[in-house]
């Protein structure tokens, strides 16, 4: 049989795939022994097609339709391997995933040539089919192969190439749409690439500000660190530094024995002068003495009572502040004494 059967009306399997490439090779054989034979020619595009390999069909019926233009056989076979072909396209790149496969819109393109051309050659078929005889017909019919079928057909031929033109019409819908969704698609990535390229400079850009924030905050601290080192070098740096920390160390420690000795030392009370019979003053030790003996018959509330190892403390320390004046003014009495010596040696010298 040739082109008269529907090629996706029998199932493939391994056993026929493997059986149709040993026909093929076969067929092949034939051919280059009888290379004027046109039917070997149909046969092995038969067993392409059965493969799904239309497009070394298609180059088999081309060739065959250069060598027999005006045979109807090769016609028929090469508008049914057309129409085999656009709808085996059709259902591979069919529904929305179909967008993901490479070269989907040109595979559908294709397909929707594929048919243009499956339509054209059955309207010629069609039309050359209504011319000829009855008999004409029968010859044509029995070597197909399958003459009551191919009958069959051609007698619906045109509503088949009705049904073509719609699927044709439909192909072009479907291509529209695949076209408006690359674009669509196309659009989307360009968009996407765009906000990359934006995000990549915003990232370059803070990483710039970052950089440069970075260096000016180093140089604000060596500016600042320089200041610090030119404000230093004016600064004297003390000396002998073991023995300031000593003699203030003595002199706090002066500081709070003059300190303590002031709370346990209360201030004296300035005492009345106390006169008694003959007119004497009593002062000092005396009045201490005589206010002693009647303390204990007469005591008065606000009297201040003088311990007497403080109040001999006291005394000490007046007369050693009594001696101490005169000591300076003796020696002030002598430097001056001193001095007019010298002035008068001096004159002396001077006149002599």
């Amino acid at each position: 049989r040739v082109f008269g059967d529907d090629a996706e009306s029998e199932p493939e399997t391994e056993e026929r795939i493997a059986n149709t490439r040993k026909a093929i090779s076969l067929y092949q054989k034939a051919k280059e022994l009888d290379p004027d034979d046109v039917s070997v020619n149909l046969h092995i595009a038969k067993a392409l097609n059965n493969l799904k390999d239309y497009d070394e069909a298609a180059a088999v019926l081309s060739e065959a339709a250069h060598n027999w233009p005006f045979d109807m056989l090769v016609k028929i076979n090469q508008a049914k391997n057309w129409e085999d072909w656009a709808k085996h396209t059709l259902r591979v790149y069919r529904g929305f995933r179909a967008i993901q496969k490479p070269g989907c819109l040109e595979k559908v393109e294709d397909a929707r040539d594929c048919l243009t051309s499956a339509v054209a050659a059955w309207n010629f078929i069609s039309n050359y089919w209504s011319e000829m005889t009855h008999i004409e017909c029968g010859l044509l019919s029995r070597r197909s192969g399958h003459p009551e079928g191919l009958k069959t057909f051609m007698s619906n031929i045109k509503e088949h190439i009705a049904n073509l033109q719609q699927l044709i019409e439909t192909v072009n819908v479907r291509v529209q749409e695949l076209a408006r969704q690359i674009h669509h698609n196309d659009l989307q990535l360009e968009r996407l690439n765009l906000e990359k390229k934006e995000g990549e400079r915003e990232a370059e850009n803070r990483a710039k500000n970052s950089e440069a924030f970075r260096r000016e905050k180093h140089l604000e601290a060596e500016d600042q660190a320089l200041r610090l080192m030119e404000s230093g070098r004016h600064i004297r740096l003390g000396r002998n530094l073991e023995a300031v920390k000593d003699k203030a160390a003595a002199k706090s420690s002066n500081k709070k024995k003059k300190t303590e000795e002031k709370q346990e030392t209360p201030q004296e009370a300035e005492q009345p002068m106390q006169v008694v019979e003959g007119g004497e003053d009593i002062g000092g030790d005396a009045a201490n003495t005589i206010s002693g003996i009647f303390d204990d018959e007469i005591p008065h509330d606000d009297e201040e009572v003088v311990v007497p190892r403080e109040r001999e403390k006291k005394d000490k320390k007046k007369k050693k502040d009594k001696k101490d004046k005169k000591d300076k003014k003796d020696k002030e009495k002598k430097d001056k004494k001193d001095k007019k010596r010298k002035h008068r040696e001096n004159e002396d010298t001077a006149s002599g």
